[in-house]
């Protein structure tokens, strides 16, 4: 008895430091701002970039922006289809965390003819007027249309576009509060982040990376950085190579936009309409409002040509 509890002990000695160390573990995450169907016109951020990224960095879970209820069900943004293909094709556990409600736009549209919006537009001008940190950014960098498609992946990870995006969005919360004009800031960054925290609470101590439009990624960074098991990888840190695509799934989404691995097993007309058109109703934020790409191969592989 007094031998099998020496052993026990001795056991115990051994192990119970990799079992603390493995239990306080800190889960990285790489939260990645994307541009959505700009990647498909703009050669300095393309989708080939974002896979040389997830290569680079290697995660063991994905999160994307895509409705659960949508998820693999429709053809959807385009880097976030290709990142829900990756992670399928390898493997990697893929967790869809958008949250918006359907009519938001609509909504939007309607409320700009109105006086209050007349009052509270002009309120909000002389905020962005008064504003250091704005005003500063566009006499140095111009507007979205002067940098949109010149600017890389590091541009739109980087602090000083966040924190321009961040005073446009507090600006915004000022007038507006959690309100249509912003498309409901608060609660629904607040919805992502809990299905982001959920994802992290099955997958704790992995690595996780966040795909989300750049306009979401100062609020991600904040809330998840608040967090004492969460480090925040910064993008300063990491090595990203540009590497052949393996991958075939992959391949084939980037050249053709062939989303079938991510829809699963749809007829030839499905995919063919699919590939041409990627009709998903869009919910994004500031100054993120572009018509929809058709996913034509000339298209995708004159971006990446380039």
């Amino acid at each position: 008895m007094l031998k099998r509890l020496l052993i026990g002990l001795f056991l115990a000695a051994i192990f119970s430091p990799f079992i603390s160390c493995t239990k306080d573990k800190k889960t990285e995450v790489l939260v990645l701002g994307t541009i959505h169907q700009s990647h498909l016109m703009n050669p300095n951020y393309t989708l080939k970039d974002v896979i040389s990224i997830m290569d680079s960095y290697q995660p063991e879970v994905i999160c994307v922006e895509i409705r659960p209820k949508d998820f693999r069900k429709k053809n959807y943004l385009p880097e976030m289809t290709l990142a829900s293909i990756y992670g399928i094709s390898n493997e990697i556990p893929v967790y869809p965390i958008d949250r918006w409600t359907k009519g938001v736009r609509e909504e939007r549209r309607k409320y700009t003819k109105t006086k209050e919006f007349a009052t509270k537009n002009k309120l909000e001008d002389s905020l962005r007027k008064a504003n250091e940190t704005i005003q500063n950014f566009v006499e140095k960098y111009g507007t979205w249309a002067d940098y949109s498609k010149s600017s890389g992946y590091k541009w739109y990870n980087s602090p000083v576009f966040n924190e321009y995006v961040d005073e446009e969005s507090k600006i915004s919360m000022k007038v507006y509060g959690d309100h249509c004009m912003n498309l409901h800031y608060q609660s629904r960054n607040d919805s992502m982040v809990n299905n982001i925290y959920d994802a992290i609470e099955k997958n704790r101590g992995k690595k996780i990376m966040v795909l989300t439009g750049a306009e979401h990624k100062h609020y991600f960074d904040r809330a998840l950085g608040n967090k004492t098991n969460i480090e925040i990888i910064n993008f300063k840190n990491l090595n990203i190579q540009s590497r052949p695509i393996k991958n075939e799934a992959v391949k084939k989404y980037i050249t053709f936009g062939d989303p079938s691995v991510y829809l699963g097993d749809i007829s030839l007309d499905e995919r063919f309409y699919h590939i041409r058109a990627g009709m998903v109703p869009l919910i994004h934020g500031m100054n993120m409002d572009f018509k929809l790409l058709l996913y034509q191969r000339r298209t995708l592989k004159n971006v990446q040509k380039n």
